[in-house]
C-alpha cells in the first residue's frame, strides 16, 4: 500500500516545513507539526502510522494505492541565471500596447474561470507546440513589450495575470515556456514568473531566486 498526493495538489519544501498548493480550492497552507513529520516519513519511503497517514487522507491531501508509491515533490526548472530585461532596447512599434492587451484578455479568462482552468489550457497549448513545432521566434522583442506595457499600466501585485499572458504569447511564437508559481516564508509570499530554460523573459533574477518553486507548468 502506498499515497500520493490527490489531483490538484503540489508541494515543496522550504527549510523544514512542507508548504502545499490546492490549485482546485486556489489556496495555499501548512500542515501541523505532527502532519508535517508524518508527511516527511512518507516522502521518504519509510513507514509511518496507518491512522496518521489515514489522517491526511481524510483531509484530502492524500490518496491511497495499492502499490507502494509515495508522494512525489515537483518539477523544478533549472534555476534562472539571466534575464532578458537586461538586454537593452526598445519593444517594437505597438509592441507595448499588444502586450497590454494580452494581459487584459488575460485578467478577463482569470475572473470567468478557475486557476486549474487557465493553468490546464496553456498546457494544452504547450502540448500542441510541441507536436508541431517548428523554429521559435526570437523571444526579445516579446520580453521588451511586457516591459514596455508595464509602463502604461503597472504590472505590481498582478505577478499571475502577467506571466500568464506572457507564456501564451511566447507559446503562440512557438517557445514551451515553464510558468511557475513560487512561494516563499517568514512572511509568506507567493510569485508567478515565466522562464525559458535558465532565462528569464519578465523578471529579474534577483528577484525570483527568493521563492522555491511549487508548480511548474
Amino acid at each position: 500500500m502506498g499515497y500520493v498526493l490527490r489531483p490538484g495538489i503540489s508541494f515543496c519544501r522550504i527549510g523544514d516545513r512542507f508548504l502545499f498548493l490546492d490549485l482546485d480550492r486556489d489556496r495555499y497552507f501548512a500542515l501541523t507539526d505532527t502532519a508535517d513529520r508524518v508527511f516527511a516519513a512518507l516522502l521518504a519511503g519509510g513507514r509511518s502510522g496507518d491512522d496518521d497517514a489515514a489522517r491526511l487522507v481524510a483531509q484530502g491531501l492524500l490518496v491511497e494505492t495499492p502499490s507502494a508509491e509515495r508522494p512525489l515533490p515537483v518539477r523544478s526548472p533549472p534555476a534562472p541565471v539571466s534575464s532578458l530585461l537586461d538586454l537593452t532596447g526598445a519593444a517594437s512599434r505597438g509592441g507595448g500596447a499588444a502586450a497590454l492587451a494580452r494581459r487584459l484578455l488575460t485578467a478577463a479568462e482569470l475572473r470567468a474561470t478557475s486557476l486549474a482552468a487557465a493553468l490546464s489550457r496553456l498546457a494544452r497549448r504547450k502540448e500542441r507546440q510541441a507536436r508541431g513545432a517548428g523554429a521559435p521566434a526570437d523571444p526579445l522583442p516579446i520580453a521588451r513589450a511586457f516591459a514596455a506595457a508595464a509602463l502604461i499600466v503597472p504590472a505590481r501585485d498582478r505577478c499571475l495575470t502577467t506571466s500568464l499572458a506572457l507564456a501564451h504569447r511566447l507559446v503562440s511564437l512557438g517557445h514551451a515556456p515553464d510558468l511557475v508559481l513560487g512561494v516563499k516564508l517568514r512572511p509568506f509570499q507567493a510569485h508567478c514568473w515565466v522562464q525559458l530554460g535558465a532565462a528569464l523573459p519578465g523578471d529579474r533574477v534577483d528577484v525570483v531566486r527568493n521563492f522555491t518553486p511549487i508548480l511548474t507548468v
